[in-house]
């Protein structure tokens, strides 16, 4: 199965990306992208979750602070009517690229959620058309799969469970649980056949005339019951032995010992 993977990313207008689009390529599988500090390191990061989301992650754990981030994702120099957009070209696990394009239609308010809208391939999509391409969320609050250092504390604070939901779409490992499941279904389904000897065996048994000579191979065969008594039978002995007190040694058996001792230790033995 092909792997969901972001080949070209354009930001405009989004926190610290100004009017002029900016584009990035990523033509490999893995990327690293560095720069000094303030220079739009974790705006790249938030708009990838802004991308898959429509918010970020970021006020959703400040909730005393959250007055702090109205207005916060529009870039304050851009002019007015210019949209604020965030587009990735990639690769869907159909094996063919996909344009997924969110736009912000409001920006956050000091007691009020942004709105957006997202379109695939041009048409007004949602998370059940970012999930046909591969694209999972987790549970809120940490919905896309970006970890960033402001997230490293929610991670280990949260439940097991909502933690291991989180990994599992941040290293895109969630198709083993599908395969899992899958498995466990047809576990269900798998009824072993019947060995037709013992069919035979058990069929020849009910007949009256033929139950007389395989009642020797019958009586062969120990029952549920016998085996559980010999288990039970088995299991008291093995702990009588080893409860069982060892005798004290003896006096001979102390001077046969003192025999293998040298002659200097023999005597202070005695």
């Amino acid at each position: 199965m092909t792997l969901c993977k972001i080949n070209k990313l354009e930001i405009q207008g989004f926190r610290a990306f100004g009017r002029n689009a900016q584009t990035l390529e990523f033509p490999s599988l893995l990327a690293a992208i560095w720069g000094p500090n303030s220079q739009g390191k974790t705006s790249l990061a938030e708009a990838v979750e802004f991308l898959l989301t429509g918010e970020i992650v970021r006020r959703a754990l400040m909730a005393s602070g959250q007055d702090e981030f109205a207005d916060s994702l529009r870039n304050a120099h851009l002019p007015l009517g210019m949209d604020v957009f965030v587009e990735a070209t990639m690769l869907g696990i159909d094996g063919k690229e996909h344009v997924v394009r969110r736009i912000l239609e409001a920006d956050y308010g000091k007691k009020q959620d942004c709105t957006t809208a997202v379109t695939i391939d041009g048409k007004a999509g949602d998370e059940a058309g970012l999930a046909a391409l591969g694209i999972r969320l987790s549970q809120p609050p940490l919905r896309a799969p970006v970890l960033a250092q402001h997230t490293l504390g929610y991670v280990f604070s949260a439940k097991p469970q909502d933690r291991a939901s989180y990994f599992k779409a941040l290293l895109e490992v969630t198709d083993l649980d599908e395969f899992r499941g899958q498995v466990a279904a047809l576990e269900k389904e798998i009824v072993l056949a019947e060995n037709p000897l013992l069919g035979k065996f058990t069929l020849a048994a009910s007949v009256p005339a033929a139950a007389q000579r395989l009642k020797p191979f019958l009586l062969q065969v120990p029952g549920e019951a016998e085996l559980t008594a010999a288990f039970s039978a088995a299991f008291e002995v093995s702990l009588r032995r080893k409860a069982r007190p060892r005798p004290p040694a003896t006096r001979s058996a102390r001077r046969v010992s003192s025999r293998c001792l040298p002659r200097s230790r023999r005597r202070r033995s005695r």
